[in-house]
């Protein structure tokens, strides 16, 4: 066999590479960043022409996104519009180093706590908080959890400004701000350090600026008066959707649906609100919702066959400097924050694997970050292997739109690349769990009309109980000779992640489950997460038109699988990350 080529990248001292990438991501969603009082003069971001628009949040509902300010009288947040804000985006090699820098102003006549929340890609490792009120400047530091809080209230108490930054969620951050004065600007600088997602021979990297109401089940709420379960009786005979068998797997716990506008309402159990994740969503007419601007710098050390952004129009500025990098910016300078950024880019690949050597010395520790690129998929080999595929849709209010019609021509490719030696099933769930057969059935020309037929009957509503379709979809295990595949397609609009990673951890035996998540601003965090958990792979579909292309690219590697019984014999003595 031949050797596969080596190409050897040097680094900026920026990139934090191996084991201490991954040490610092551990530390830090175990610590917040507490701003230090560190004082200088630096010029506040002018845009006193904008009139600041403040939008009542019930407490008890922590907000999705943005800058909130706290009323000391009542239990009321204000969310506040954005002003302005500004990303930059470094990409060197697939390690990416983005500086978000967002203005908001108060706009009261009083003094103010606000509490700015953001989403985060759900690798990504903070690093650097910058606070900007007035005329004054203060920067983080990090500091165990509660240290962190105990410094925070004292400075608070002391009437200094004060900048707490903590995790809500894996992928969601908070920080709360001390002593806003009135009529005061505020700007947020985060820096964090995040990887880009390969799959398919295409890197890809996704900006947030758009975070998806998350569904919460009643029974995961202790404050929700919930029956006690229900018996499971055996499966209905069809009901709803055409040939799609009924599975009660309730909890007595019930949702009622809002059909075709996307809206799921449940007693006390929608805890999360969609919003921008630069503010609250003002009248178009006004001019650019929550306008942002944003830059790519990629400096991938290969040459690169495309570049395109599926959800923006961009310009792209080639070997600039000499450097042989590339400069990406939005042709409209300014866009809307109603949909993700997603950049992609291919690198020119051969027959031969290829391997990437990145090399850093930091605190007199030399560290080395190796990357395998694969060959061509025209090198793949041709051998297949009998399979059982479970499909798994999701139909409830936020799939309407584009994501239930992208899911639909999904499953259709899917029943349609099914061969003989191939058995199937369909699974649909909203509040409810359906199947079109009790287990799974051989992949006959009778069986694919009636799969089909069902996928054209789906419409989206009701609330995302995700527990009951994965249950199912792991209920039975392939025999041996045999490849049993879940295929989920969601855009993963849930606030229970843990509970349903841990789920697959326990039901999936030898299972491979591969997430597939549909729409401009996809569950990310969870959707990779249940992919590795599942020892499957993830793939993002923004629109309908990338469906053929991504769920072909997928079935390729489903149905030949490229390497088997892989094993990785490591003779040193240096920890090495991940394990």
């Amino acid at each position: 066999m031949t050797s596969p080529s080596l190409r050897s990248f040097g680094l900026g001292r920026r990139l934090l590479l191996a084991r201490c990438a991954v040490l610092l991501g551990a530390l830090l969603l175990n610590a917040v960043v507490l701003a230090a009082l560190t004082l200088t003069a630096t010029p506040a971001h002018a845009q006193a022409s904008i009139q600041v628009a403040a939008v009542p949040v019930a407490a008890d509902l922590p907000p999705a996104a943005g800058m909130f300010f706290k009323s000391d009288r009542t239990d009321t947040l204000f969310a506040a519009a954005t002003l302005a804000s500004d990303v930059t985006i470094q990409v060197t090699g697939d390690v990416a180093r983005v500086s978000v820098v967002q203005h908001f102003r108060n706009p009261s006549k009083v003094w103010l706590e606000g509490i700015y929340v953001f989403p985060l890609p759900e690798r990504s490792a903070v690093d650097r908080l910058t606070l900007r009120i007035g005329d004054r400047e203060v920067r983080g530091r990090i500091l165990e959890k509660e240290e962190a809080q105990k410094v925070y209230k004292e400075a608070a108490a002391a009437g200094r400004r004060a900048s707490l930054l903590s995790s809500k969620r894996p992928n969601v951050f908070s920080t709360s701000v001390a002593n806003i004065g009135p009529g005061e600007q505020i700007s947020v600088e985060i820096e964090y350090q995040d990887t880009a997602l390969f799959a398919d021979g295409v890197y890809s990297y996704r900006f947030p600026l758009v975070v998806n109401p998350r569904y919460t089940p009643g029974a995961d709420l202790p404050l929700v008066a919930v029956p006690p379960a229900l018996p499971r009786p055996p499966v209905a005979p069809f009901d709803g959707e055409r040939g799609l068998q009924k599975i009660n797997l309730d909890t007595g716990a019930a949702a009622i649906s809002h059909e075709g506008d996307g809206a799921r309402r449940q007693p006390s159990t929608i805890r999360e609100r969609g919003r921008d994740l630069f503010g609250p969503v003002r009248n178009p007419a006004l001019g650019k919702i929550n306008p942002v601007s944003l830059q790519v710098y990629l400096n991938t050390g290969a040459p690169l066959a495309d570049i395109s952004a599926p959800n923006h129009q961009i310009e792209i500025v080639r070997d600039i400097s000499g450097s042989g990098g590339v400069h990406v910016t939005l042709a409209n300078g300014v866009v809307p924050a109603d949909q993700d950024f997603v950049l992609n880019w291919t690198p020119v690949t051969g027959a031969q694997p290829e391997i990437g050597l990145f090399s850093e010395t930091r605190d007199g520790a030399e560290h080395i970050y190796v990357s395998l690129l694969p060959p061509d998929a025209a090198a793949w080999p041709e051998r297949s292997v009998p399979r059982d595929l479970v499909l798994v849709l999701d139909k409830s209010g936020s799939m309407h739109g584009p994501a239930i019609a992208s899911a639909r021509e999904a499953g259709r490719l899917a029943l349609e690349r099914l061969t003989t030696r191939d058995r199937f099933n369909l699974i649909v769930f909203d509040n409810a769990t359906r199947r079109l057969f009790s287990h799974v059935q051989p992949a006959t020309r009778a069986n694919i009309r009636n799969g089909l037929s069902a996928l054209q009957s789906l419409t989206s509503g009701g609330g995302t109980e995700m527990h009951g379709a994965l249950t199912a979809a792991f209920a039975n295990q392939a025999p041996e000779g045999r490849l049993r595949q879940v295929v989920f397609l969601t855009d993963g609009s849930v606030s229970n992640e843990h509970a349903l990673t841990e789920l697959i951890e326990t039901k999936l035996g030898s299972t491979r489950l591969f997430t597939v998540g549909l729409g401009s601003a996809p569950n990310s965090f969870f959707m990779r997460r249940a992919a590795e958990a599942g020892r499957g792979t993830f793939t993002y579909i923004d629109k309908p038109d990338e469906v053929v292309a991504k769920m072909s690219a997928l079935h390729r590697k489903l149905e030949r699988p490229a390497l088997t019984d892989i094993r990785l014999d490591w003779h040193l003595a240096a920890p090495a990350a991940p394990e």
